[in-house]
């Protein structure tokens, strides 16, 4: 909870900022980035099922620096994000319909009420470490919108079928990629520097695709 309502309703202010959908908030870490680019500030501003357009634009540009002389959008590229369907931005805006005591609850308060309620040792010091798993799969959540994550066991192909049946239900919009490009336009006037970023997957997702 704290972490998504902290992404979405921050205040800071930041040279660069990711947006796509959840191979975006899983793919690229702020942190990482951060290393070979010490001197910048970064959010991942990726949702489940993020779609390119205009709800997701206007919260990028909000949170883009002013003053900074650097301001970067990175846009995660992916067929499912430049669907009708994932143009609802339905997880955006489930958190940006939030109230402010909800939200102030889910930033500050949140982290000290967890250590009341009743648990069990192991889950403890998941916490502690910031590890949750959900079946056999361990997530780490990071302040700026990055989900780390692992498998005990991967399967390449466990994804396939879902997105198969998403795109036999409707394909790439060129509406929504119009869209997407008079965005890119507009940002440009600003001075802003955008660039694409194709997430790497699986040759079978890829042909799929």
């Amino acid at each position: 909870e704290q972490f998504w309502t902290y992404k979405t309703h921050t205040q800071n202010k930041f040279d660069i900022i990711l947006i796509g959908d959840s191979r975006i908030y899983r793919g690229l870490s702020p942190d990482a980035m951060k290393k070979v680019l010490p001197d910048f500030d970064i959010l991942n501003l990726g949702y489940s099922n993020g779609g390119l357009n205009d709800p997701l634009f206007s919260e990028a540009t909000k949170k883009l620096d002013e003053k900074s002389n650097t301001r970067i959008i990175v846009i995660g590229i992916t067929p499912a994000s430049l669907t009708e369907e994932a143009s609802q931005n339905e997880h955006l805006k489930q958190e940006l319909r939030r109230k402010k005591t909800e939200v102030y609850q889910r930033i500050y308060l949140n982290p000290y009420l967890q250590f009341f309620e009743p648990t069990k040792p192991n889950v403890i010091i998941d916490s502690i470490f910031n590890h949750q798993k959900t079946n056999n799969y361990y997530e780490h959540f990071t302040k700026y919108g990055f989900v780390g994550g692992r498998k005990d066991k991967y399967d390449t192909n466990e994804a396939l079928e879902s997105y198969r049946k998403q795109f036999l239900r409707e394909q790439v919009s060129e509406a929504v990629i119009l869209n997407l490009m008079d965005q890119i336009q507009k940002w440009k006037m600003k001075g802003i520097q955008v660039y694409g970023y194709r997430p790497p997957s699986t040759e079978k997702m890829e042909i799929l695709e």
